[in-house]
C-alpha cells in the first residue's frame, strides 16, 4: 500500500508536496475506511482531493502518472525521462537549475520501503531505495548520475550487474532507472518492487473512454461474464444480457440485451442493441471503468483518476467508493485516490476529515495541498460541502467578476 508521495519542481509544484496517506490519529470516524498493517501504522484506503479549476490537483494525479510511466517505461521507452524532464515548474528562475524530484513510500511485505529518483536535463540525476529494519533505515542501493553503490547485504544478486551499469548499452542507460533495468534483467526482487508500483493510473475519465477498445477486450476474455452482469446489476442499469462481438476493424462492439413489456406489463421477449447506440453516457462510462477497478482489486495497487464520476449518479458514486471501503469486495486493500468538484461527496458519512484534501495555487503559480483535518474547528460528524462552498476551505474559484464580460452594451 501506498504511504505517502511526495513532488518537487514538477508541473505547478515549486516546493516539495507530500500526499499522505497515513491515517490521522485525530480521526476516529469510518474506521473502515483504514487499515491497519503494523502496530505503529495504519493507512487510508481512499484520499479525494478538492480544488478550483487549475489549482493543481490534477497535475498530483499527473505526477503520481509520471513517476509509474518512468518506473515501469524508462528501459523501454528512450523518449519519457526526457519528455517529462521539460515539464518542471517554469514559473520561477529558481527551478531552473533544479532536478525534478519523486519519491514513494510504501508498505509491502509487512516493511516500509522508500523508493526516488531525480530526473534532470533528460537524464536520471540520482536514485534511491530504502527500507526499514528494526525501526532503522538501511539503504538497498544509491545511485548518483551511473555511479551506483550496492548494499550486498540488502540487495544480494545485483553486484554482477554493476560493472555492466557503468557502460552505455540497451539497458542500463543514463536516462533508464537502475531498478527497472535491473528488473528487465530478470532480478526477482525488483520485478517485484516494480510490479508494486505499477499504479493503475488512467489519468482522466477522457482516457478511459479511449481506451474502452482494451477495456473491452480484458472484459470479452473474461471467462465468467456473470461478475460483469452482476456489477451492472448493482448498479441498476437494467442489462439482462451482455455479448461481445469483434468487428472487421478489431474493434470490440458490445450488445446488451433489456427485457420487453405489453400493456399488461408482461414479459414478453427482448430487444438487443449495440451499447453505443442503446445505453445512456453513464452507463458507458461505467463500463469502460470496470476492468480498470476490478484490476485494482486484483493486484492491490493504487488507482488513480480525474474526475472519475462524470456522467454518474452520486449514489452510483458513492457505491464505486464503498467498494474500496469494504473489506468483502476489497480484502487486500487496493487504495483510491481521485480529484473532483463534486461537493455533494464532502461528508462524513463517506469520507473520514484525513481523506478530505484542497490544493490550491497561489498568485505566483504554485500548488499547495491540505488535509481537511488540519483546519481547526471542523467536527467530526458534518456535512462539509457548505463550509467548502462558502470558502472556509480555500480552494474554490474567485468569481467576484465573473459576469463583467457577459453583460450586454445597452
Amino acid at each position: 500500500m501506498i504511504i505517502e508521495f511526495s513532488v518537487e519542481n514538477l508541473l505547478s509544484f515549486k516546493e516539495m508536496l507530500t500526499l499522505s496517506m497515513v491515517a490521522s490519529k485525530k480521526e476516529s470516524l469510518n474506521p473502515e475506511n483504514t487499515v491497519k498493517v503494523s502496530e505503529k501504522l495504519t493507512l487510508l484506503k481512499s484520499k479525494v482531493l478538492f480544488g478550483a479549476n487549475a489549482s493543481g490537483k490534477s497535475n498530483l494525479l499527473k505526477a503520481m502518472s509520471f513517476f509509474s510511466q518512468i518506473v515501469n517505461n524508462s528501459v523501454k521507452d528512450h523518449l519519457i525521462v526526457s519528455a517529462i524532464s521539460k515539464r518542471q515548474f517554469a514559473l520561477s528562475t529558481e527551478s531552473d537549475s533544479k532536478p525534478i524530484f519523486f519519491q514513494i513510500v510504501f508498505w509491502y511485505n509487512e516493511q516500509i520501503f522508500r523508493y526516488g529518483f531525480e530526473i534532470f536535463e533528460s537524464k536520471i540525476h540520482s536514485e534511491w531505495l530504502y527500507g526499514i529494519f528494526n525501526d532503522k533505515e538501511a539503504y538497498f542501493f544509491v545511485r548518483e548520475g551511473k555511479n551506483i553503490t550496492v548494499n550486498n547485504k540488502k540487495f544480494k544478486g545485483v553486484k554482477q550487474f554493476i560493472n555492466l551499469s557503468q557502460n552505455e548499452n540497451p539497458i542500463f542507460r543514463d536516462n533508464s532507472l537502475f531498478l527497472t533495468s535491473l528488473s528487465v534483467m530478470g532480478n526477482s526482487f525488483s520485478e517485484e518492487i516494480v510490479k508494486k508500483l505499477n499504479l493503475n493510473s488512467s489519468f482522466t475519465i477522457d482516457e478511459v473512454d479511449k481506451n474502452k477498445n482494451l477495456s473491452r477486450e480484458i472484459l470479452m476474455g473474461k471467462s465468467n461474464k456473470d461478475e460483469l452482469l452482476n456489477f451492472l446489476k448493482v448498479a441498476d442499469f437494467g442489462i439482462g444480457e451482455i455479448k461481445f462481438q469483434k468487428n472487421e476493424k478489431g474493434e470490440i462492439n458490445v450488445f446488451t440485451k433489456r427485457k420487453k413489456f405489453n400493456e399488461k406489463k408482461e414479459i414478453v421477449g427482448a430487444v438487443e442493441r449495440e451499447l453505443e447506440h442503446w445505453e445512456s453516457g453513464g452507463t458507458q462510462r461505467f463500463f469502460s471503468l470496470i476492468p480498470y477497478i476490478e484490476s485494482t482489486f486484483q493486484y492491490a495497487v493504487l488507482f488513480i483518476i480525474d474526475e472519475f464520476e462524470a456522467k454518474l449518479h452520486p449514489l452510483l458514486t458513492e457505491k464505486i467508493i464503498n467498494l474500496f471501503h469494504s473489506e468483502e469486495s476489497n480484502p487486500r486493500h487496493a487504495q483510491l485516490i481521485f480529484a473532483t468538484h463534486n461537493s455533494t461527496l464532502l461528508n462524513s458519512r463517506l469520507f473520514r476529515r484525513d481523506q478530505i484534501c484542497f490544493v490550491e495555487k497561489n498568485n505566483e503559480g504554485i500548488s499547495t495541498l491540505k488535509t481537511l483535518i488540519e483546519f481547526k474547528d471542523t467536527k467530526f460528524d458534518k456535512d462539509f460541502s457548505q463550509d467548502y462552498l462558502e470558502g472556509k476551505f480555500g480552494a474554490i474559484p474567485f468569481l467576484n467578476l465573473f459576469e463583467k464580460p457577459f453583460i450586454a452594451e445597452k
